[in-house]
């Protein structure tokens, strides 16, 4: 049986008792809180200190004791006769033309970059430093919004050090 609409409100009561009304709203509310938190945090660490992971596990840090934020820092070993802006320089060239990261602070010791998600245009914050006797690099990297990252911030400083154990030990021309 075919039911005519003869009334206004009648269009009306039916577009909104469809499913893809429901599908218009939850877009638009996951593209606007995706595009409203596009801020820059307040809390970007100086260079003394990385920034504290929050109770959110979509954050990891070489330097948080708890197990699910811990993330184990580089251990310098090839770099012994390389100065601290050689070695800032090759952490800056693995986030940039490695990684494909924004680098958007840095200084002898420290570096903060972006990477942004390809859909949403999400936004993780990446810091690491060096320690002062260039022995070892402290990591971390965290999503600005959400709960959970599906293990996105792990993987990334995982890539990390697998780039900078490739130029560590660079491999023998053959």
């Amino acid at each position: 049986m075919i039911k005519i609409l003869t009334k206004e409100s009648d269009y009306l009561k039916t577009f909104i008792n469809t499913p893809a009304l429901f599908l218009a709203a939850g877009v638009t509310f996951v593209l606007l809180t995706g595009c409203s938190t596009m801020k820059k945090p307040e809390n970007i660490a100086p260079p003394e200190a990385l920034t504290v992971c929050k109770n959110s596990p979509n954050c990891v840090s070489s330097t948080d004791e708890r197990s699910k934020f811990y993330i184990a820092p580089i251990q310098i070993h090839g770099q012994k006769n390389h100065t601290q802006e050689q070695v800032m320089a090759q952490i800056i060239d693995i986030l940039t033309d490695k990684m494909g990261l924004n680098v958007t602070i840095h200084s002898a010791q420290y570096v903060h970059a972006e990477a942004v998600s390809t859909f949403f245009r999400f936004v993780d914050d990446i810091e690491l430093m060096i320690n002062d006797d260039l022995t070892e690099i402290q990591l971390r990297s965290s999503s600005r919004v959400g709960y959970s990252d599906f293990g996105v911030n792990r993987k990334r400083m995982e890539a990390f050090k697998q780039h900078w154990h490739t130029i560590e030990t660079p491999t023998e021309p053959q």
